[in-house]
């Protein structure tokens, strides 16, 4: 698994840091900058030269990460054990495992082509829950997990608790801030992300919902919002080198 993890960690870091960049330059008011997600990162790279061969070592490296946070839930490898809280990282490790695997897979149709479909978006994710029963409930309760996970994010940065699995000590300052940089506005961005899909439950609207894309348009319509993007955009490159620190300075990869 050590492998596994370095692979997806370098590409989780890569995306991570395409999607700062973008969010920067357009921050700066360079025409090439762009508010973008994930997925936007991976539809940009594949109509770039060798872009095929990019996008389809992102997929693999993607579904590296995808495979090794399964692992770390299902095996409990890292030790968290049976407690809320440990099952509750073991459970956002499932989650993220599940989200990159997704990403993963649409990154190799980008290249492959073998399905004929479109990204399904925030909304019309939102309007198939609220189609379901108890869905309005199950909407609020989304996102308020995502709100939650948005506000470790916060605590892990400021009580130092991402160094638990990590080969480097609370004396290395200069990785430490980063590394608390990127995790916060990390949870900035998931913070407004929950609370977009309980402002779509609470008015019952699907077009309230929204994701990256639409966290980093509401960042801009702040009061000198371009600052708070280019801020928030800085953090996502600093979450980029906690995400290689993640992969190469485990004390424990399997």
């Amino acid at each position: 698994m050590k492998h596994l993890a370095q692979i997806g960690c370098l590409a989780r870091s890569i995306v991570y840091f395409a999607v700062g960049v973008l969010a920067l330059l357009l921050a700066m008011g360079n025409s090439y900058g762009e508010t973008t997600d994930e997925s936007g990162v991976m539809r940009r790279l594949v109509d770039r030269p060798h872009g095929h061969f990019i996008v389809l070592s992102m997929a693999a490296g993607l579904l590296c990460y995808a495979v090794w946070r399964l692992f770390q839930s299902v095996q409990d490898h890292d030790r968290y054990g049976h407690s809320i809280y440990g099952l509750s990282i073991r459970g956002a490790f499932l989650v993220s495992g599940i989200a990159y695997g997704f990403l993963g897979f649409y990154a190799l149709n980008l290249v492959f082509e073998f399905m004929h479909t479109t990204r399904v978006g925030e909304r019309v994710m939102a309007k198939w829950v609220m189609m379901q029963p108890y869905g309005r409930v199950i909407l609020w309760i989304l996102g308020l997990s995502v709100v939650i996970v948005g506000f470790i994010q916060f605590v892990r940065a400021f009580n130092g608790a991402f160094v638990r699995d990590l080969r480097i000590t609370k004396n290395h300052r200069v990785l430490m801030n980063i590394c608390r940089f990127g995790l916060v506005a990390r949870g900035i961005v998931f913070c407004i992300i929950g609370t977009f899909f309980m402002q779509a439950a609470w008015k019952y609207r699907s077009k309230e919902a929204g994701g990256l894309h639409k966290a980093w348009e509401t960042l801009r319509e702040q009061p000198n919002g371009n600052w708070v993007v280019a801020a928030v955009a800085i953090g996502f490159m600093a979450f980029a080198v906690f995400g290689l620190i993640e992969g190469f300075y485990r004390k424990r990869t399997g």
